[in-house]
This record gives structure tokens, sequence and C-alpha cells, in this order.
């Protein structure tokens, strides 16, 4: 008789199991961080059993990293709408306007937006997010 070939959703489950020690090394804020990442893997099992890969760590890093690039898209998507909004509101103002400095990714050709910056009616900077890390105020002062 052949040996049976475990599936890869207890393929997938095997390798959570020895990430365990890793997970309670975490701080408490970042063990949620980390059971997303798991849960995104998980959600793509039906995507991991149908690639038949045979070493499941590749399927289950594709998935948390599909599930990623989903979610930057969407906030991008979120920044270029209220880039808009405020486009739309500076113009009814006059006293504000947005200039999103957008660059194209050469791997799949989506545009995504690199800085943010806000110009009074005069065309002076008031205030940037190029290069801002988040954790210093831009030179709006936010």
């Amino acid at each position: 008789m052949g040996k049976t070939v475990p599936t890869y959703r207890n393929q997938l489950e095997a390798e959570v199991r020895e990430l365990l020690p890793f997970r309670r090394a975490l701080r408490e804020s970042e063990r949620a961080l980390f059971d997303s990442l798991i849960n995104h893997a998980r959600s793509h099992s039906a995507e991991g059993s149908f690639t038949a890969h045979p070493d499941p760590i590749v399927p289950f890093f594709l998935s948390m990293l599909l599930e990623q690039e989903r979610r930057i898209r969407e906030l991008v998507r979120k920044i270029d709408d209220l880039v808009a909004a405020v486009d739309s509101a500076g113009a009814t103002d006059g006293a504000h306007t947005t200039d999103a400095i957008t660059t194209t990714d050469t791997t799949d050709g989506a545009d995504t937006t690199d800085a943010i910056t806000t110009t009074d009616t005069a065309g002076a900077a008031v205030g940037s997010n190029a290069g801002n890390t988040g954790d210093e105020p831009d030179e709006a002062g936010g």
C-alpha cells in the first residue's frame, strides 16, 4: 500500500503549530497581527490545495502576501478618494488644493500614490507627507 498524502489544510495547520512558540514570544499587540496573517493563509486553503506544491510553506506565504497586497491597494484607493474629496472641497473654497504625486509600479502597471502635497492659493506648499514614515509630523504640523 502507498502512503497517504496529507491534505494541504493539514499541512498548513502543522506549519501553524510549528510557529506557535514564535507566536508566544510576540508582544500581545503583535499576536493579533500574527493571527491575522495566519487567517489570511487559511482563507486561501482551497487555492493551496489546488496548487499541490511540494513545499506547503510556499502557498502559505503567498496567501499572506496576496492578502497584504489586497489591503495595500484598498488603502491606496481610499487615499486617492480622500485626495479627490479634498480637491473638490478646495475647488469650492479656493483656500487649498491637494496634489497627489502618482507613480506607476512597473511590475503590474498599477498606479500608486507616493506623496501628497497641499498648497495654498498662492502655490506655496503648506504640508506634505513625502518621505514621512509616520513617526514624525509633516510640514503642516500634523
